[in-house]
C-alpha cells in the first residue's frame, strides 16, 4: 500500500497493553546465531576479503574471536 503524500504513516501495535515491552522485543527479533553460524560468517568474511579459505592458524583465531564475543570459555 503506497503512502499518500501529506498523510501520516499508519502505525500498528505489535503487542497487547498487558504485555511487557521486553517480551515484545524478544518475540519480534530473530533468534541469535549459534556458535557454528557465527563462525561460518567469519569464515565467509575471510573468503570474501582474501579470496581463500582461512589457514588452520587463522581458524584458531576466528574460533577464539567468536568465543570471546560470546564470552564462552574453553572447558
Amino acid at each position: 500500500m503506497a503512502d499518500i503524500p501529506g498523510s501520516s504513516p499508519k502505525w500498528t501495535r505489535v503487542g497487547s497493553a498487558d504485555e511487557d515491552p521486553e517480551d515484545i522485543i524478544r518475540r519480534t527479533q530473530p533468534p541469535p546465531l549459534t556458535f557454528e553460524e557465527q563462525l561460518a560468517v567469519e569464515v565467509d568474511i575471510v573468503r570474501e576479503v582474501f579470496g581463500r579459505d582461512p589457514r588452520p592458524s587463522e581458524m584458531n583465531v576466528l574460533i577464539n574471536h567468536v568465543r570471546r564475543r560470546n564470552k564462552q570459555t574453553v572447558q
